[in-house]
């Protein structure tokens, strides 16, 4: 009835979870992962669950993610992503943690920033055409490649960039929504349409 917890914690050496079919977490259930160095996913998600990278470098290698629904919480340290499925179709959480990407990447995924700081990093060209909200939160943006908003956005937290050398474009078609303060620290800004 409850949400139960499932953590791969304390530990200070690297992991690789490589499972060649499907890994599967009970439903209303948490996978949460701490492990301090760098644990990574290689085999594909089946379930609706949450998955919280919460410590270390969490690297999601999952060719075929397409099927998994659960929440992606990034509570702390890096979440990277190396694969173009592997965050699912379920709603990207930022919650004090780095969202990165190994490749140039485009996502659909509908995201929200809840706890700040929450950051945007590495250095390869990411796109998320997902309606992001920023109703509770602030987002820095410290990617050194390309970050571009592609979806609507709207609350009124923050968003930052500060990367030397690096590029944020809002394209959004609508982000008449958003009314928070967008602080140009280090980078590009680049806006696409009139109701940005």
């Amino acid at each position: 009835t409850g949400v139960k917890t499932h953590p791969i914690r304390n530990g200070t050496n690297k992991l690789a979870v490589n499972a060649t079919g499907k890994l599967n977490w009970s439903t209303n259930s948490n996978l949460t992962i701490t492990n301090s160095a760098t644990t990574q996913f290689n085999g594909n998600f089946f379930v609706d669950g949450t998955f919280n990278a919460a410590g270390g470098t969490v690297i999601i290698a999952s060719p075929d993610n397409s099927t998994y629904s659960g929440y992606l919480n990034i509570s702390a340290g890096i979440l990277q992503l190396n694969t173009t499925s592997a965050a699912g179709v379920g709603t990207i959480q930022f919650a004090g943690g780095t969202l990165q990407v190994n490749q140039t990447t485009t996502l659909a995924n509908p995201y929200r920033v809840i706890t700040s700081p929450s950051f945007i990093g590495g250095s390869n060209t990411l796109t998320l055409n997902g309606t992001g909200d920023f109703s509770q939160a602030n987002l820095t943006v410290t990617n050194t490649a390309t970050t571009t908003l592609g979806g609507s956005i709207s609350g009124n937290a923050a968003l930052i960039l500060n990367s030397s050398g690096g590029t944020l474009v809002l394209s959004g078609a609508n982000n008449s929504g958003y009314g928070g303060p967008i602080t140009l620290t280090s980078g590009t800004l680049r806006i696409g349409v009139a109701t940005n």
